[in-house]
């Protein structure tokens, strides 16, 4: 009888062990297993180790309902990229490979993963922040006179300025663009909180 339990423990602790490897490996966008849920993702922040500040104070509660809405997200995984007094900025990976970006307020907040191709990015009229690799030392603005800017990020941020209606570059050959939220697009009479928020530190 001693050997039937010990037989039966030892392969309980062999599905065990199968089913923790199994949900550890994450899926690239084409399909392929990443190496663990923490894959080198080309962003400064995630490629770094936690620190205390990436999970401190309400953290973890708020970044549960982002969790509710976006399973893939890896919440434990977290990475804190800047902090004001109105703000935090964090990035985040997803088990499926893309990346988010995530700015919390001190009430409310959003969140965008660049599951579109381009940077992921919270904006509002007149402004966005927005998360690039870190291989990424400009990026070029077009704004709505038809001018361009360039910008350099900032611990791997971008700003978007006011009257930008897309922004674009170009890393380590592969090119990625999103659209924005220019502040002449503005709907007359509707008020312009979060943009204050979002502006550049």
């Amino acid at each position: 009888m001693g050997g039937a339990s010990l037989l039966i423990a030892a392969l309980l602790a062999l599905v065990l062990l199968t089913h923790a490897s199994s949900s550890d490996a994450a899926s690239s966008p084409d399909g392929s297993k990443l190496a663990g849920a923490r894959p080198a993702l080309g962003y400064a922040a995630l490629d770094r180790p936690a620190t205390p500040a990436d999970s401190a104070g309400d953290l973890a509660a708020r970044l549960q309902v982002f969790a509710q809405s976006t399973p893939e997200l890896v919440v434990n995984q977290v990475r804190l990229v800047s902090t004001n007094t109105d703000r935090r900025v964090l990035l985040a990976p997803r088990s499926d490979g893309y990346v988010c970006i995530i700015v919390l307020f001190a009430k409310g907040g959003g969140m965008n993963c660049n599951t579109a191709g381009g940077p992921p990015q919270v904006m509002n009229y007149g402004a966005a922040i927005g998360a690039v690799p870190t291989s990424v030392t400009s990026v070029t603005y077009k704004l709505d006179d038809g001018s361009t800017v360039s910008r350099t990020p900032q611990d791997g941020l971008i700003y978007a300025p006011a009257d930008a209606t897309s922004v674009s570059y170009d890393a380590n050959g592969t090119k990625a663009s999103a659209d924005l939220m220019p502040k002449s697009a503005k709907p007359e009479g509707l008020g312009n909180t979060a943009a204050t928020l979002l502006s550049a530190p």
